[in-house]
């Protein structure tokens, strides 16, 4: 084997361990980016759920998923207002076990479409 054909062939190694060396990064980098998406998509035992006000999903085992915000009454854990799935909202309390963000809304163009 001539100098010019081990100095291509080390050429070609090198060049495949850098690609595999930045497949692998990329896999890494996907795959933690699987994690996070999976974590956010899990419902979470009620008492981490946020109190500034804003809303999220709730799951009651009675009334199934509501949109909720945490209004937690001080006489005992029942959440005070939350809305159906219909806009109709109530102030009678749901016993709340788990919650889950709501996703962002979806982006609109000055028309009002997607």
């Amino acid at each position: 084997m001539s100098d010019a054909e081990i100095a291509r062939l080390k050429g070609a190694l090198q060049a495949a361990a850098e690609t595999a060396v930045a497949k692998d990064q990329e896999c890494r980098r996907l795959t933690a980016e699987i994690e996070r998406l999976r974590a956010a998509t899990q419902w979470r035992p009620i008492e981490s759920a946020p109190k500034d006000g804003r809303q999220f999903l709730v799951w009651d085992i009675h009334y199934g998923v509501r949109i909720g915000r945490a209004h937690i009454r001080a006489d005992h854990d029942d959440w005070l207002s939350y809305m159906d799935t219909h806009k109709g909202s109530s102030k009678g309390g749901i016993r709340a076990t788990h919650w889950l963000p709501l996703p962002p809304p979806p982006a609109m163009n000055q028309e009002g479409g997607e």
